[in-house]
C-alpha cells in the first residue's frame, strides 16, 4: 500500500504541466477531430493502415527473437530477403499465403477476429 502511494506521488511529480491557454486532449479525441469518428471511411482507412504497420513490426520482432536473419526467413518461406524486408517495413501488402508461410516458419499462432454485420465477433484460429 505504501509503495502504491509512493508511485502515485512520483507520477504526479513527473506529470507534464500544460501551459496556460492550452487544453489536454486524449489521443481518441484527437483522432476523432482529425480523422472522424470511428466508423467513418477516413477513420477506417487509418485504422486498417495502422494494423498493417503493426503486422510488419510483429513479424520483425518474432524473427529476431528466433535469431533468424531476413535471408534465413526468406529461404524458409520461399521468398527473397528483400521481400521480407519490404514486409517488415510495410512497403507492400503481404499476401495471405505468404503471411501464413511466415507464421509457419516462425512457429507462431495468430487469432483473427471476424465481425459479421449485425452479429457478434467470432474468433478464428489461423492454423498452420
Amino acid at each position: 500500500m505504501k509503495k502504491q502511494a509512493e508511485l502515485k506521488t512520483k507520477l504526479r511529480e513527473s506529470a507534464i504541466e500544460i501551459p496556460k491557454g492550452y487544453k489536454a486532449v486524449s489521443l481518441d479525441e484527437l483522432k476523432n477531430e482529425l480523422l472522424g469518428e470511428t466508423g467513418t471511411p477516413e477513420r477506417d482507412i487509418y485504422e486498417a493502415e495502422l494494423r498493417e504497420e503493426l503486422l510488419g513490426d510483429v513479424i520483425k520482432h518474432v524473427r529476431k527473437l528466433k535469431n533468424l536473419s531476413q535471408e534465413e526467413l526468406g529461404t524458409i518461406v520461399g521468398v527473397g530477403r528483400a521481400q521480407i524486408s519490404r514486409i517488415e517495413k510495410n512497403y507492400n501488402n503481404v499476401t495471405i499465403a505468404n503471411f501464413l508461410r511466415i507464421l509457419n516458419a516462425l512457429n507462431v499462432k495468430v487469432r483473427l477476429s471476424v465481425e459479421l454485420i449485425d452479429d457478434t465477433p467470432k474468433e478464428i484460429d489461423l492454423v498452420r
